[in-house]
């Protein structure tokens, strides 16, 4: 994955300014990626961002365990089944994007 060079921020930076980097994610609900030596390490990211993360991984193995399910021909598994999945996973982008 690649970041913008406006995301990338360097770790003295962040450090120094922790503040402002923290008002930054929670006001925009963006990130921001903290480098070291130039290599990007860890992120800084809102508690709503990291819930949104955790809740779409969460779904998308949902998902995926269902359409392997699916792909094994048991019956049990319907469509609407899979459409509700996909529109949890979509209420969970928009809920947290609104935030």
């Amino acid at each position: 994955m690649r970041f913008s060079t406006d995301e990338i921020k360097p770790f003295y930076e962040v450090r120094q300014n922790l503040s402002k980097a923290i008002d930054e994610v929670e006001r925009d609900g963006g990130e921001v990626v903290i480098a070291k030596h130039g290599k990007p390490v860890a992120a800084l990211l809102s508690a709503a961002g990291l819930y949104r993360y955790r809740e779409v991984d969460r779904l998308m193995v949902q998902l995926l365990d269902v359409l392997a399910q699916r792909t094994n021909l048991e019956p049990a598994i319907s469509d609407e089944q899979i459409a509700a999945i996909v529109e949890q996973v979509r209420s969970a982008n928009e809920h947290t994007r609104k935030q």
